[in-house]
C-alpha cells in the first residue's frame, strides 16, 4: 500500500523538497531587495538632466520612482542588505558539523524555520527600531539561513549516487534561480497592487513556515531511517552508495588535510567567483533596474526575475548533460566539473560587462543580463556539486566552508556596490561591473588549474592512516584505487605542507611554465611602453585629448613617417636575433633566456638617456639593441617546451606561456597610461618596467633550468615521468648537423611560416599602431587610451587559455587529429579578427562599438596560440629552437612593415586612411590562412630524426 501511495522515488522527494528549501530561503533573502526600492525615498541622487540615469517612460507614473518614507543613504543601503550575510557566514561550518553528527533533516528545516519566523516580524522590526533594528533582524535571518546548504550537501551525500548528482544537484540548487525569480516577480506584483511593502514579508515568511510542516512529515536523514521507502529503491541505493545510513563512525574532521587540500582551495576560488557575481545581480539588479533603468516598480519585478527563469532551465538542462557526459564515458568527473564552471564564469562575466555599456536600451540590457544569468546556471552541474566529489563523507563541511568563504563576498558586494555609487549613475555602475568581470575570471582560472572531481584520501581518514602506517593497505583495494586517483592532490598537499617547512616541493615543470610566462610578460611590458608613451611626446603642444600636461623639454616634433621608423625599428634588431639565437637556443636556453630580458630592461631603463643625449636616432638605436636582446625569447622558449612539456600537454601549457603576450600588452598598456598620467611624464613608465624585468632574472638565475635531467632540485619521480613521456620525439639529434636542406624544403614549415605572418600583422598592427588609432580618431586620453586599446588583451589571454586547454582535449579524446586541430584554431585566429577590425573602421566615432569591435577582434586572435604558436614543437621537437627562430624572426618582419606603412598611409591620420591600412590587414589574415590550411602538418616531420632519416635513404 505504502509502495502505492509513494511511487515517486523517496530520494527524487527530497530532492525536490531540497529544491524548495533553496526557493523558499531565497525568497526570504531577497524579499528586500525589491522592498527597498519603496521603503527609501528616492529624492536625492543624479538627475535625468545629469545624464547617469535613463528619462522615465512616458507611460510611467513619476509617483512610482519617488520612493517611501525612509531616508537611507546608499552607503546605509548597502549594509542593509549586506547584513544578511555577517549572520549566514558565521553559520555555515557549525550547520555542517551538526549535519554530519545529527543528520540533514532537523539541521535544515530549523534553520529555515527560523529564517521564515524573522521574515515575519520585519515590518514590526522596522516601525519600531529603523533601520537599527532592521539590520539586526537580517543577521538572525542569516544564522537561520547559513545551514541550508551546508545540511542539504550532507543530505544528498547521503541520498544521492554519484551518477545522478549532477541531474538532481543542479535541481536542489536550481531553488536558488526560482526563488529569485518568484522573489523578485511577487515582490513587484505585491508592492504594485497592496499599498505598503509590508506584504512582501508576510508572505514569504508564511511560506517557509509552510514549507518546515511538509518537509518534517515526508524526509528523512538517511535512506535507512526512512519508513516509507521501498525496497527496491533500498538495493538501488546500497548498490550505489555502499551504505544506507550516515557514518557514525567516522573520525574528527580532518581539517589539516582539508586546509591544505589544493582542489579544496580551488573549489573555494571558483565559490568566490560564483557568489560574487551572483549576490551582485540578486542584491543589486533590483536597484540598477529602478534606479538607472527606470523600471516602474511592477517591470522592476519582472525584468529582475526574468534572468533567473533562463538560468534556472540552464541548470537543470546542463545537469543532465552533464550526467550523460559522465556516465557515457565522454568526459571525466573532473573535466566536466571545469568545462562547466568555465562556460558560468567567463559568459557571465562578458555580458555583464557588455549590459552596462547598452546605455539606456532597456530591451538590450535586459537581454544581456538574460544571457548572463543564463549562462551562470551551469555553475550547478560544475563547481556546486563539487563537494560532493572530493569528500562524501564530509560533504556537509566541505559546503560549509566553501559556501560559507564565498558568502563574505555577500557582505562586501552590496557594501561596495552602495560606495561605488553614490549617485546611482551609469558610470559608477559600470565600475561595479568592471570588478565582477575581474572575479569571474581571476576565480575560474584557479578552478580549472587546480581544481578536480576524484575523491580524496582523506575522505577515509581511518583508512588512510592505516595505509601509512602499514606502507600500503592490501586489505583496501578500492582505497587504493582513489589513493592512485588523488595522486596530484596528494602531491599539492606535500607542496603546501613543504612550503611551510622552508622546502617546496611544486612540480618544476610548473615553475617551469610560470617564470617562462612572466619572461613573457616582461619582455612585452618593455616593447609596448614606448607605443603609448609616443602619443603623448609628439603631437600639438596645447592638445587637450591626452589628459597629460608634458614640458617642452618631454616633447618631440617627430612627425608620422619619422614615429613610423621610430616604431619598426625595434623589429630591425629583433628579426636578426632570431635567426642568429635558433643555432643556440636548444643548448644554452636558461642562459640565453635570462640574457634576453636583462639586455632588454638595462636599455629599457636607459631609454630616457638615450633621448636626451641624442634624440630619434638614439632612440632607434637603442631599440634595435632592445629587439636584438629580445629576439632570443621565443627560439628559447619553444626549446625549453620540448623539452619539458609532452606532446599531448603543449596546447594548454603552450598557449598559457605564450598567452604571456596578451598579459604583457594588458598590463604594459594600462600601467604606462597610468603611470604617464599620474606623473605627468613619459619617463617613469620606462624606470619600472626595466626594473620589473631585472627582479625577474634575478629569480631566474636560482629556479630556471634548461630540461628535467639538469635540474638539481626535481623529484625523482617527476623528473622519471617526464624523461619517458618525451623520450619518443626527443631522440638525439644533436651529433647530426642541422637538416638545413630538409627543413627548408619542407612545406608543412612553409605552412607554417604564412601562418606566423599572418598572426604578427594583425597583432603588431593592433599592439604598434592601435594607441595612435584611438588618440587622433576616437580623441580618446592617454590614461583611457591605455586602458581600451590593451584591456581587450586579458580577454584574448583568457581566450588563448580555455582554447589551449579544448585543443588538447580534442587531440587527446581523438576527436580531431592535431593537424586539424592547429589548423582549426587558426582559422579562429585569422577569419574573426579580420572581419571585426573591418567592422570598427566602419563604425565611424561610435566609441563604444569600436572599442567592442576591437576587443573581439583581438580576443579571437588568441585562436593563434593553440594553433601557429605551439606548431614548431609539432613539427620537431628536437629542432623545435631552429625552427621559431625561422618563423617568429620571419613574422617580426611584419614588425617592421606594419609600423612603417601605417605611417605611410596615415600622414593626415583620417579614418578614410586608417580603413586602408585595415583592408590590407584583412587580406593578408585570410591569405595567409589559406595557405596554412592547404600546407600545415600536426605531426613529427622525418627529419626531426636525422639518424632515422639517413638510414632510410
Amino acid at each position: 500500500m505504502i509502495d502505492m501511495v509513494f511511487i515517486i522515488p523517496q530520494r527524487v522527494i527530497l530532492a525536490i523538497m531540497g529544491f524548495l528549501a533553496i526557493m523558499n530561503a531565497y525568497t526570504m533573502r531577497i524579499s528586500l531587495s525589491i522592498a527597498i526600492t519603496e521603503m527609501v525615498n528616492k529624492s536625492h541622487g543624479a538627475s535625468d538632466e545629469d545624464g547617469g540615469v535613463c528619462p522615465i517612460d512616458e507611460s510611467a507614473n513619476p509617483d512610482d520612482f519617488t520612493g517611501g518614507e525612509f531616508d537611507w543613504d546608499e552607503e546605509l543601503q548597502g549594509i542593509i542588505l549586506s547584513s544578511f550575510y555577517w549572520g549566514y557566514v558565521i553559520t555555515h561550518i557549525p550547520g555542517g558539523m551538526l549535519a554530519e553528527k545529527f543528520g540533514g533533516k532537523w539541521t535544515l528545516s530549523l534553520g529555515i524555520l527560523s529564517t521564515a519566523f524573522f521574515t515575519l516580524i520585519t515590518p514590526w522590526a522596522v516601525e519600531l527600531g529603523g533601520s537599527t533594528a532592521l539590520i539586526v533582524i537580517r543577521v538572525m535571518m542569516g544564522l537561520g539561513e547559513g545551514t541550508t546548504f551546508p545540511a542539504l550537501s550532507a543530505l544528498m551525500a547521503t541520498w544521492i549516487p554519484a551518477k545522478e548528482r549532477s541531474k538532481l544537484g543542479s535541481l536542489v540548487f536550481g531553488g536558488g534561480q526560482v526563488g529569485t525569480i518568484l522573489g523578485n516577480l511577487l515582490s513587484g506584483v505585491l508592492l504594485h497592487n497592496i499599498d505598503g511593502w509590508s506584504s512582501v514579508f508576510y508572505f514569504f515568511g508564511g511560506l517557509g513556515i509552510l514549507w518546515f510542516v511538509i518537509f518534517t512529515l515526508l524526509c528523512y536523514s538517511d535512506p535507512e531511517s526512512h519508513p516509507f521507502i521501498s525496497e527496491k529503491e533500498k538495493a538501488y541505493l546500497k548498490r550505489e552508495l555502499g551504505t544506507l545510513e550516515r557514518d557514525r563512525t567516522l573520525p574528527p574532521t580532518p581539517w589539516r588535510y582539508i586546509l591544505t587540500s589544493v582542489p579544496m582551495m580551488a573549489l573555494v576560488c571558483a565559490q568566490i567567483g560564483h557568489d560574487w557575481g551572483f549576490f551582485i545581480m540578486v542584491t543589486d539588479l533590483p536597484k540598477y533596474m529602478s534606479d538607472v533603468l527606470r523600471f516602474s516598480i511592477k517591470d522592476n519585478g519582472l525584468y529582475s526575475s526574468l534572468p533567473y527563469l533562463v538560468m534556472w532551465i540552464v541548470s537543470l538542462s546542463t545537469g543532465v548533460l552533464s550526467d550523460w557526459l559522465i556516465t557515457s564515458g565522454r568526459m571525466t568527473i573532473t573535466f566536466g566539473r571545469k568545462l562547466f564552471t568555465t562556460i558560468a564564469s567567463v559568459g557571465p562575466a562578458c555580458f555583464i560587462v557588455g549590459a552596462s555599456y547598452a546605455g539606456c536600451e532597456k530591451a538590450v540590457v535586459v537581454m544581456l543580463f538574460t544571457f548572463a544569468m543564463g549562462l551562470m546556471g551551469t555553475f550547478y552541474p560544475g563547481m556546486k556539486v563539487n563537494p560532493l566529489d572530493l569528500s562524501p563523507n564530509y560533504a556537509g563541511t566541505l559546503m560549509a566552508i566553501t559556501n560559507g568563504i564565498g558568502a563574505i563576498t555577500g557582505i562586501i558586494a552590496p557594501y561596495v556596490v552602495g560606495v561605488m555609487t553614490p549617485n546611482h549613475t551609469l558610470e559608477e555602475w559600470r565600475i561595479v561591473f568592471w570588478i565582477s568581470f575581474a572575479v569571474f575570471n581571476v576565480t575560474n582560472l584557479a578552478y580549472i588549474i587546480w581544481a578536480s572531481g576524484e575523491v580524496q584520501p582523506w575522505n577515509t581518514p581511518h583508512l588512510m592512516n592505516k595505509s601509512v602506517e602499514a606502507g600500503e593497505s592490501n586489505d583496501e583495494p578500492a582505497m587504493a584505487k582513489k589513493s592512485v586517483q588523488s595522486l596530484d592532490a596528494i602531491k599539492h598537499m606535500e607542496f603546501l605542507n613543504a612550503c611551510m617547512a622552508g622546502l617546496c616541493f611544486c612540480p618544476k615543470k610548473h615553475i617551469l611554465v610560470m617564470m617562462t610566462f612572466f619572461a613573457i610578460l616582461n619582455q612585452y611590458t618593455m616593447r609596448i611602453c614606448l607605443h603609448l608613451a609616443i602619443t603623448v611626446m609628439t603631437g600639438d603642444r596645447n592638445d587637450t585629448v591626452s589628459g597629460v600636461s608634458i614640458s617642452d623639454e618631454d616633447f618631440f616634433d617627430w612627425d608620422e613617417h619619422e614615429q613610423g621608423i621610430i616604431l619598426s625599428s625595434f623589429y630591425w634588431g629583433y628579426t636578426l636575433s632570431h635567426f642568429v639565437s635558433a643555432f643556440i637556443a636548444d643548448r644554452y636556453s636558461k642562459h640565453l633566456l635570462g640574457l634576453s630580458v636583462l639586455i632588454t630592461a638595462v636599455l629599457t631603463i636607459l631609454t630616457p638617456l638615450a633621448i636626451d643625449i641624442g634624440g630619434s636616432w638614439l632612440l632607434i638605436v637603442v631599440r634595435v639593441l632592445e629587439g636584438i636582446g629580445e629576439g632570443a625569447t621565443f627560439p628559447v622558449l619553444s626549446a625549453l617546451i620540448a623539452h619539458w612539456i609532452p606532446a599531448s600537454q603543449r596546447g594548454f601549457y603552450g598557449s598559457f606561456v605564450f598567452s604571456g603576450c596578451q598579459i604583457g600588452a594588458l598590463v604594459g598598456g594600462i600601467g604606462t597610461g597610468y603611470f604617464i598620467e599620474a606623473h605627468n611624464t613619459w619617463r617613469t613608465t620606462f624606470y619600472i618596467w626595466g626594473t620589473l624585468s631585472i627582479i625577474w632574472y634575478v629569480f631566474w638565475l636560482f629556479i630556471g633550468f634548461e630540461s628535467p635531467e639538469t635540474h638539481p632540485y626535481i623529484s625523482e619521480e617527476e623528473r622519471s615521468e617526464l624523461v619517458a613521456q618525451l623520450a619518443e620525439s626527443r631522440k638525439s639529434a644533436h651529433s647530426y648537423p642541422i637538416p638545413w636542406r630538409s627543413i627548408l624544403s619542407s612545406c608543412p614549415l612553409w605552412g607554417l611560416v604564412a601562418g606566423q605572418i599572418g598572426h604578427d600583422w594583425g597583432t603588431y598592427l593592433i599592439i604598434t599602431d592601435l594607441p595612435k588609432y584611438m588618440k587622433s580618431i576616437l580623441h580618446i586620453s592617454v590614461s583611457d587610451n591605455g586602458l581600451v586599446t590593451y584591456t581587450p588583451f586579458f580577454s584574448m589571454w583568457l581566450f588563448s587559455i580555455l582554447g589551449g586547454w579544448l585543443c588538447d582535449v580534442q587531440i587527446r579524446k581523438d576527436c580531431m587529429s592535431r593537424t586539424n586541430a592547429r589548423k582549426l584554431w587558426t582559422t579562429i585566429g585569422s577569419i574573426l579578427p579580420a572581419c571585426f577590425m573591418m567592422a570598427a573602421s566602419y563604425t565611424g566615432q561610435d566609441k563604444v562599438m569600436v572599442v567592442t569591435y576591437f576587443a573581439l577582434c583581438v580576443t579571437f586572435l588568441g585562436g593563434f596560440y593553440p594553433g601557429v604558436k605551439v606548431n614548431t614543437n609539432d613539427l620537431s621537437p628536437n629542432y623545435a629552437g631552429v625552427l621559431m627562430g625561422m618563423v617568429n624572426g620571419i613574422g617580426a618582419v611584419t614588425g617592421i612593415v606594419t609600423p612603417y606603412l601605417a605611417g605611410l598611409l596615415t600622414p593626415n591620420q583620417t579614418l578614410e586612411e586608417w580603413r586602408v591600412v585595415f583592408w590590407i590587414a584583412f587580406a593578408v589574415l585570410n591569405i595567409t590562412n589559406v595557405i596554412f590550411i592547404m600546407f600545415a602538418s600536426g605531426d613529427i616531420q622525418p627529419w626531426n630524426y636525422p639518424r632515422q632519416a639517413a638510414y632510410a635513404s
